[in-house]
């Protein structure tokens, strides 16, 4: 007793200390909600995982599951319904987005790896979201044929695709020349909304026509809205907030 009361009045003389320990109650909570994405997600964590040019050691990126959730909701807020999977590298993506309520179907191309002439999507799951508001995920675009390609195979099904979600932000529509400085850059040809979630402000698939004036692309939350983005999923799954912890 004598203990709780020596924390409470710690946290009301002492701000320094009251931040520290919400700090850590947040990062426990970060960490918390990480896993649990994780395991309900059950995919692989190396797509999370870098290596830095300068040295060997793997970076794990897994706490971004948090922010790639979170744009997920705020993508269904602006209407989104139904997501549909570029394979094989947008289907991690989209598997995130059908955790939070999103009708999940496949698409399979490959433009540059595979060489495929068109898209394949089965009836039965091109049936099932037509009349839906559809966003697209993939891992990246270079020069946006894939993009393009998809866009109009599920068009001229009447499939109303108006969105696509990159799950790497670190690929721009440019050719690599300092691999170090492109990172850098392409963070820049996203725009940050104001909850955090941010829009592709590059024009060069608009202006090469590769995608629909119309066509919104999106990537994950900012990573300095993580504390909203930690609150937002927290409320989605019925999780304490750190303050109550």
């Amino acid at each position: 007793m004598i203990k709780d009361l020596t924390e409470k009045l710690k946290k009301f003389f002492f701000p320094q200390y009251r931040y520290k320990v919400q700090k850590e109650l947040l990062e426990k909570k970060k960490e918390e909600l990480k896993n649990l994405l994780l395991s309900k997600w059950g995919g692989n964590c190396k797509i999370f995982c870098y290596h830095r040019n300068d040295d060997n050691f793997e970076y794990d990126d897994s706490y971004k599951i948090i922010l790639h959730t979170d744009a997920a909701l705020q993508l269904k807020e602006k209407g989104y319904e139904a997501v549909v999977g570029i394979k094989t590298a947008g289907i991690p993506y989209a598997k995130m987005f059908e955790m939070v309520g999103y009708s999940y179907s496949e698409i399979d191309y490959s433009y540059h790896k595979r060489k495929m002439e068109k898209p394949i999507m089965d009836d039965e799951e091109m049936l099932k979201i037509k009349g839906k508001r559809v966003i697209l995920s993939d891992v990246d675009f270079i020069g946006g044929i894939t993009l393009e390609r998809v866009i109009e195979f599920l068009r001229d099904g009447n499939v109303n695709v108006v969105g696509a979600y990159i799950g790497n932000d670190s690929w721009t529509t440019q050719p690599i020349i300092n691999k170090e400085k492109w990172i850098e850059e392409s963070k820049s040809y996203w725009k940050t909304e104001k909850r955090g979630l941010r829009r592709l402000n590059n024009k060069f698939l608009y202006n090469e026509k590769k995608v629909p004036s119309d066509f919104e692309i999106y990537t994950f939350t900012d990573e300095w809205k993580m504390n909203k983005a930690i609150e937002r999923v927290s409320d989605f799954y019925k999780i304490l907030s750190p303050q109550t912890l």
